[in-house]
């Protein structure tokens, strides 16, 4: 597990900004489908 997280660390820091546009694209989705079946 350490080393999982040694690499995932390291892939995370090399790898932040696709990593950030993930979570966002990806918190776009989960909004618009939360939101979506209340309007």
């Amino acid at each position: 597990w350490g080393i999982g997280f040694a690499i995932l660390a390291l892939q995370a820091e090399s790898l932040w900004p696709v990593t950030i546009a993930h979570l966002l694209v990806n918190g776009l989705g989960f909004a618009l489908f939360t939101l979506l079946p209340q309007t």
